[in-house]
């Protein structure tokens, strides 16, 4: 999917709204940097900011309180993303980055020796 536009907001509820053409749908996005995990109202802020024919994207650093989860559940038109999720998308794509993002997120690739399964290979 290529996006026609992507606009920035600093609305309740809604952080960011990509548009692939002039028409709905529109994703919502909402993205919160917290220390506790995201409570269910917190997540109604973005159903309730949306339209009937958007779709939702959240996303956090922390992770989701039960109830919230299972608000999610109910409504499968808003997609969670926590935390391991976030870097679960960002490590495949590190390297090719631009330095600017790179240097807002600083990583360094470390290799950790492994020792075989096979244990019966050291005999």
């Amino acid at each position: 999917m290529s996006l026609q536009r992507i606009n920035i907001l600093k609305e309740d509820g809604i952080n960011i709204v990509a548009y692939k053409d002039e028409f709905p749908p529109r994703i919502c996005v909402q993205v919160k940097s917290i220390d506790s995990d995201i409570k269910e109202a917190t997540i109604q802020s973005l159903r309730g900011a949306m339209s009937e024919e958007d779709y939702g994207v959240f996303v956090t650093l922390s992770d989701y309180t039960p109830n919230a989860k299972a608000y999610l559940e109910q409504h499968p038109i808003i997609r969670e993303i926590n935390g391991s999720e976030v870097v679960d998308l960002v490590l495949p794509y590190y390297d090719d980055l631009d330095d600017k993002y790179q240097d807002m997120i600083p990583l360094k690739r470390v290799y950790i020796p492994v020792l075989s399964e096979d244990f019966s290979t050291l005999e």
